[in-house]
């Protein structure tokens, strides 16, 4: 077992001079607001089992708000201490396009019997994808091979890997999977094709090389086009990409190419991905309306502190407020959680 901790923020809230007589359990209200680092990861739970129990190796991130109110004990404070959830800050809308260029790549039988070659480009629309969002790939290839093309695939893959003490442990699931549609530039060649076709490499002519041009411009035109499309769909159930001292969640695209027969070398290509919260999940860095802002602006803030050094308390000061009995008038129109309530 191993664990790594990090203090986000540390805020002193002056609440007021109670005078005596104040009735045991009365119930006193003190909103406030926090500004989180936006690299920070959301919270998450992992296990090696699938079923989200402990049982096993597993991995979190979690998240506590720590409350101490100052002067309540004779010997100890009282302390209330709550988890909450936390998500990760949204990406960013701009788009970030993946273009795979045409590459040839030879296929082999028993891995050293050459007989042909595929070459294959895709373009991602965004590598970074937000969840229970859509990712969209176009695929173009051109077969110039003896194997027929049963299948091409497109997957999305989560693994997440943590260790502890020595020990790694490590979880991988498939998110997403597409086929795409099958055409012409799929089947594969003749005998007397692949013959004329090997004839022609070993003494490319002029014409061997604007053909070798035209099958790049075509499958590049193919694309762009967007004549052979899939959309993958990323659960709201996935991770976030992270890379963290102890845990790592990493995700990525396979484009693979199913041969006829056995033996045969399956052409592959791989894309990173980047999965978050959605840009649209609460508006993108400041985009809520003054409307929806005005309702925070008279609530105590306090910004994330850069680095994780250790902080001292800052001492406590008390300082002249209205009657504790209700909140502040200006206040009143804070949109606020459910108050935990502390009675001595």
């Amino acid at each position: 077992y191993r664990s790594a901790d990090r203090e986000i923020l540390r805020m002193t809230i002056p609440l007021a001079q109670i005078a005596t007589g104040v009735d045991a359990g009365a119930k006193y209200r003190f909103p406030f607001q926090i500004q989180l680092p936006p690299d920070l990861p959301g919270s998450m739970f992992c296990s090696e089992n699938h079923r989200g129990g402990k049982s096993g190796g597993y991995c979190e991130i979690e998240y506590k708000i720590k409350a101490e109110l100052k002067g309540s004990g004779r010997i100890f404070n009282y302390k209330v201490e709550r988890v909450i959830d936390v998500v990760s800050a949204p990406l960013p809308p701009q788009p970030v396009p993946h273009l795979i260029p045409p590459v040839k790549q030879k296929v082999n039988f028993f891995g050293c019997f050459d007989v042909g070659t595929i070459t294959m480009g895709a373009r991602v629309e965004n590598t970074r994808v937000g969840k229970g969002e859509t990712a969209s790939i176009d695929f173009a290839c051109k077969n110039q091979s003896r194997r027929g093309i049963d299948r091409v695939e497109a997957t999305i893959t989560e693994e997440v890997e943590w260790s502890a003490g020595g020990q790694n442990n490590r979880m991988k699931r498939k998110l997403a999977s597409r086929t795409f549609r099958p055409d012409e530039r799929w089947v594969k060649l003749s005998k007397e094709e692949m013959r004329s076709l090997k004839s022609s490499s070993k003494c490319p002519t002029s014409t061997f090389r604007n053909e070798e041009q035209s099958i790049l411009e075509e499958i590049h035109r193919a694309i762009h086009d967007g004549e052979n499309r899939v959309a993958l769909d990323i659960a709201s159930s996935s991770y976030q990409s992270y890379l963290g001292a102890l845990i790592k969640v990493n995700h990525h695209l396979k484009i693979k190419v199913f041969t006829s027969g056995l033996c045969t070398h399956n052409p592959k290509v791989r894309v990173p991905l980047y999965i978050g919260t959605p840009s649209s999940v609460g508006g993108y860095q400041g985009t809520a309306s003054t409307t929806e802002q005005s309702q925070y602006d008279n609530i105590p803030t306090v910004e994330a502190i850069p680095s994780a050094p250790y902080i001292p308390n800052a001492p406590y000061i008390a300082t002249a407020m209205p009657e504790p009995s209700a909140p502040p008038a200006e206040w009143a129109s804070a949109v606020t959680a459910t108050p935990v309530i502390m009675t001595q």
